[in-house]
């Protein structure tokens, strides 16, 4: 296959002009009147796989599977918000196992806390979240502030399709 290196050194009478190295490295000159040309200059239509499952050496993958792979990935991870509700005196401690209500064919992947009701107690509480099965997530909870703080915190859980 062909190694082609380009370089755009800019444009001649209104047409792109670039630099690019054929398969003998051999410097090659090439005015181009349109992007689409430069590109198939570049990277041969025979060279442009257009789909998800091949799997040949030296191709590059199609804009138009960004969507396809996309739509994979939104499917493959979901995301799940939860809540858990504290009040806790100056250096308490709380743990506890949450269990969660999880699509048929997902487990969880990890949690992480997002944020605080009232706002600003993350900053004063030690927040560990952790995956205990695939059902179910521990969250520990340290008030580390000196007085006692009450609210919401609030969790991501993200789930994978097993």
């Amino acid at each position: 296959m062909a190694l082609n290196l380009a370089r755009i050194i800019g444009t001649i009478t209104g047409k792109l002009a670039f630099e690019r190295t054929d398969a003998n490295f051999q410097l090659v000159q090439t005015d181009v009147n349109s992007h689409g040309t430069l590109i198939n200059a570049l990277v041969p239509k025979a060279n442009i796989a257009n789909n998800l499952v091949t799997t040949a050496e030296g191709l590059v993958l199609d804009a138009q599977q960004g969507k396809a792979l996309n739509d994979k990935i939104n499917t493959l991870i979901i995301p799940i918000a939860t809540t858990y509700s504290y009040n806790l005196a100056t250096g308490a401690h709380v743990s506890v196992d949450m269990t969660l209500a999880i699509s048929a064919g997902y487990n969880i992947l990890c949690a992480m806390p997002v944020d605080t009701d009232p706002a600003g107690h993350t900053a004063q509480l030690q927040i560990t979240i952790f995956r205990r099965n695939y059902v179910t997530i521990t969250v520990n909870i340290v008030n580390k502030f000196t007085e006692t703080l009450s609210g919401t915190l609030n969790i991501m859980v993200y789930c994978i399709h097993d």
